[in-house]
């Protein structure tokens, strides 16, 4: 037994419409065919998200090649990948199902992946990253221009994103505290050694001399 599996989204949402048409031809000649096959060849239909077991009974032992594709959806779209199955019957009929995908590897089943639009799945969001911000940036501007490597350009260029509030187009203009700069201490030094001096000159000259 063969068991081909299709899912059907409706935009981004899975959806339970949509019927599909799959046929079964074989490239053995003489490969065994289910029961209702026509002109040596089956077809099938899986209606949504689901799967169809397609059965076959051998009775010969030997190697038999299908193909298995999806020839019809609606509106003329479905997935065109092509699967070949190539069943290894024993002379028990014991089976080994071995599945090959379109490139010629290995495929760890049959599966389709199928899309109708019926307007109920939405949009889904915007996919243009820039037409909103996210969650935790609702200016819609990149917040990694103040989280990068180099603080020094955090708040260049011409992005109004740190704007000072209120104002739409006033920039916020950083003061920075300029460092290693004594020569306001050493002018206070030189000034409070100069007042030392004046006013010990002036106790000295103000102190009353012992008479002779």
């Amino acid at each position: 037994m063969l068991t081909v599996g299709q899912s059907v989204t409706d935009g981004s949402v899975p959806s339970s419409t949509g019927t599909f048409t799959y046929q079964l031809t074989p490239k053995t000649a003489g490969a065994p065919m289910p029961s209702g096959s026509v002109s040596g060849v089956y077809t099938f239909t899986v209606t949504g998200t689901g799967s169809a077991d397609v059965g076959i009974t051998f009775g010969t032992a030997g190697i038999y090649t299908y193909e298995i594709r999806c020839i019809a959806g609606p509106g003329g779209i479905y997935d065109n990948r092509v699967y070949t199955v190539s069943v290894y019957v024993e002379s028990s009929l014991a089976t080994l199902v071995v599945v090959y995908a379109g490139d010629g590897g290995k495929a760890a089943d049959i599966s389709f992946e199928q899309s109708v639009d019926t307007g109920a799945g939405g949009s889904g969001g915007s996919s243009d990253p820039g037409s909103s911000g996210s969650s935790g940036d609702p200016s819609g501007t990149n917040s990694s221009a103040v989280s990068g490597s180099d603080p020094s350009n955090a708040y260049s260029g011409s992005s109004n994103a740190y704007d000072a509030p209120g104002t739409g187009d006033a920039p916020i203009n950083l003061v920075v505290p300029k460092t290693g700069d004594y020569s306001d201490l050493m002018l206070w030094l030189a000034m409070a050694a100069v007042s030392g001096c004046m006013l010990l000159i002036f106790l000295f000259r103000c102190k009353p001399r012992k008479e002779e």
